[in-house]
């Protein structure tokens, strides 16, 4: 009939709205490296703010602190036997600036899925990215946040990437 026909319309173009307005990236949907490494959607990055307290990310984070000060902070984690990864943050007055992290994979296929991800879930949360040369960047906060992923694996024999975050408003 003529009206279930229309029904049916409805039905599935709500359902296409419903689906195209939900923005918001899940990391269940990703490989388990990439969630060990973004450890939870909150946040910017591992559940940190601008700001954050130097305290609050020394109590989240269980890593091999291989340096660390009252400016600086520099983790190493393992992914498995070969593959690692580091996190470095900055701060200006005990208070987060900026964070880095560079993901080293020996294996290039495992590498290229991760570096997706990271770059999939970015362009869920912030919207499209602009390029530069090997990087990819996002400027949110009407940007006052600059979110930069880059392919650092060129000259080398295994897959690198570089995410780093930098927190311009609390740098000025």
């Amino acid at each position: 009939s003529l009206m279930k026909k229309i029904l049916n319309h409805f039905f599935i173009a709500g359902c296409i709205f419903i689906l195209s307005c939900s923005n918001n990236s899940k990391i269940s949907e990703y490989s388990n490296t990439f969630q060990k490494i973004i450890k939870n959607d909150k946040g910017l990055f591992r559940g940190f703010l601008p700001g954050d307290s130097l305290r609050n990310i020394q109590a989240s984070e269980n890593g091999t602190l291989l340096e660390g000060d009252s400016t600086y902070l520099f983790y190493e984690y393992k992914l498995d036997s070969s593959d690692t990864y580091t996190l470095e943050y900055q701060f200006e007055n005990k208070l987060l600036s900026s964070v880095r992290a560079d993901v080293y994979m020996k294996d290039i296929v495992q590498w290229k899925i991760v570096f997706e991800n990271f770059r999939e879930f970015f362009n869920t949360k912030y919207g499209n990215c602009s390029r530069q040369q090997d990087s990819f960047v996002w400027k949110i906060n009407n940007g006052s946040i600059h979110v930069v992923l880059t392919d650092e694996s060129a000259n080398f024999e295994e897959g690198i990437l570089s995410l780093e975050i930098y927190y311009a408003a609390i740098l000025s």
